[in-house]
């Protein structure tokens, strides 16, 4: 069953969702990403532009906040590394960053409808 735990992480991952929507649609706006008459080249460098800068935000603001409230998962081969704050929040912020870019850069090319 439902545990309180389980309400706490659902929470935050809708508040993390929420807030990467938010900034999407932002800088979305900014780089170009909902305009109809690019072409495909195009609309894929704007979904990667756009994931490339809203990825370290939203990021950096999940960890300024202490989301999600259990943390990331890190490879224990990368202990030594995690045990300095500041390179582990960088390197969280580049992996989820690369993570993003690639995931909506994919996505982009597999729901466009052209080819």
């Amino acid at each position: 069953g439902w545990q309180l735990t389980d309400f706490i992480m659902l929470g935050g991952a809708f508040s993390s969702c929420i807030i990467l929507s938010l900034l999407w649609s932002v800088v979305g706006i900014w780089t170009g990403i909902f305009n109809y008459n690019t072409a495909n080249n195009e609309i894929i460098w704007n979904v990667a532009s756009t994931a490339a800068i809203v990825g370290p935000l939203w990021l950096f603001m999940e960890i300024i906040f202490g989301w999600p409230p259990g943390g990331a998962m890190i490879h224990p081969d990368l202990l030594d590394f995690a045990s300095d704050a500041s390179l582990y929040h960088i390197y969280t912020i580049v992996t989820g960053t690369v993570g993003l870019t690639s995931i909506m850069c994919l996505n982009k090319l597999l729901t466009s409808g052209s080819g």
